[in-house]
């Protein structure tokens, strides 16, 4: 038995191409006319939107809640070139019975026919800033709050959509990516299909073909098995690779944050190697201090008298000794791993320091709460001493209202 030829030829590329100008025929225009309705709802939706926003803003202001006008539309203020633009965006498709291609001159001098089909799905993915306001408004609207909004104008901090694709990062980063790289997939693998589909020896003249084209440049990788052979497949597919240089950087970013030490992690860490350090240390000491006996041993064996220059020169360890060097080592080592810890010298005097700027404090406090007491009572001394005058002065009007009583013979109460 011998293996096929996997190879498609001109014929296998005939039956495919008959194939699919049938099924284009078949369902092209209830196709068309499904496009045309999405397009003219979200043409809707979006002047909706956009008059809800002005709404919006008008009715927080202050000086237009003391008025009595009318809120205007879209097409009334400044927001009308960003709607007119978005617009645009929005409304290129195919609309049913226009049969229209775009005849250009590409590699090798090659004449390719792109129908509108084509080119009107090329306009259309333009609509994928739609799903990134989606995202926005999504994070916002759960988590929007009068705290929020009054911090967000105190601190100047805007919520656009990258404070809104931070909190998404934050809170669920490995699914957001997945997405973002299976969508750049998808979209460029399509692109790049139908872009080369009208060249008679194309490729990847099947959707996996062309997926695996965007999977191998995504990864920087390029077998050279399967490439791009018209500019608007060479298109879809630097936006691949760019697409997969940056979330291959974010996701090495992630990784990275993830094996990295927390303070906690780090505390026990240094308190793991500080102990181990410890004990290599009290090993090697330990070692030394074997040695030492040993040779006064042996020296006591010989029957060699203490003082002897023989003695004494046997009695010490000399620095290339083994276990010597070992024990230096090791030392050195601990005291290179201490040094690169926070000493606790230095945390005390800084406690120290904060402890005396909190007294210096306290101390000042209680000099005002003194200054304080001492105004309050010369304050108390006036308030008698006003006190005492008014009743002196209350005696004095008394006995004047008895003289003048007495003189006209009347009570003069005032």
């Amino acid at each position: 038995a011998t293996i096929p030829d996997l190879v498609l030829d001109n014929k296998d590329t005939r039956c495919f191409e008959n194939s699919f100008v049938a099924w284009n025929a078949a369902f092209a225009t209830p196709t068309r006319a499904l496009i045309t309705l999405s397009t003219l709802g979200l043409l809707a939706m979006l002047y909706v939107h956009h008059n809800l926003r002005i709404r919006t803003k008008y009715l927080r202001s202050s000086t237009f809640a003391a008025t009595d006008s009318v809120v205007p539309t879209v097409l009334h203020t400044s927001a009308k070139w960003q709607f007119l633009l978005e617009t645009f965006i929005c409304i290129g498709h195919a609309p049913p019975g226009i049969n229209w291609s775009l005849v250009v001159t590409d590699i090798g001098n090659k004449e390719l026919e792109y129908p509108i089909e084509i080119l009107g799905m090329l306009w259309m993915s333009a609509r994928v800033y739609l799903v990134l306001r989606w995202v926005r408004e999504r994070t916002f609207f759960f988590n929007r709050s009068v705290t929020v909004e009054i911090l967000t104008k105190l601190t100047g901090i805007s919520l656009d959509f990258r404070f809104a694709l931070k909190m998404l990062m934050d809170s669920m980063p490995y699914k957001i990516l997945s997405y973002a790289l299976l969508s750049l997939l998808l979209w460029s693998a399509y692109i790049a299909r139908v872009c080369d589909r009208e060249l008679e020896d194309t490729l990847h003249i099947y959707f996996w073909d062309s997926l695996w084209l965007q999977t191998i440049t995504v990864a920087t990788i390029g077998f050279g098995d399967v490439f791009p052979k018209t500019h608007c497949s060479r298109f879809a597919s630097g936006v691949a690779m760019t697409g997969g240089v940056v979330l291959t950087a974010l996701m090495v970013t992630l990784f990275s944050n993830q094996i990295q030490f927390t303070t906690l992690e780090y505390r026990l860490f240094n308190l793991v190697t500080q102990k181990n350090w410890k004990s290599k240390v009290e090993i090697a000491a330990a070692k030394c201090l074997q040695q030492f006996y040993r040779r006064k041993k042996r020296i006591a064996d010989a029957g060699l008298p203490s003082t002897s220059t023989k003695a004494k020169s046997d009695f010490r360890l000399a620095a290339d000794d083994p276990t010597v060097r070992q024990w230096h080592t090791v030392r050195m080592g601990y005291k290179r791993f201490v040094s690169r810890q926070p000493h606790l010298g230095d945390v005390v005097d800084d406690t120290s320091a904060v402890v005396k700027s909190i007294k210096g404090n306290v101390s000042a406090a209680d000099k005002t709460l003194m200054n304080n007491s001492k105004r309050i009572e010369a304050l108390e001394k006036q308030i008698g001493a006003l006190h005492e005058d008014v009743k002196e002065l209350s005696s004095l009007l008394r006995v004047i209202g008895r003289s003048l009583s007495s003189a006209s013979g009347a009570p003069a109460k005032q």
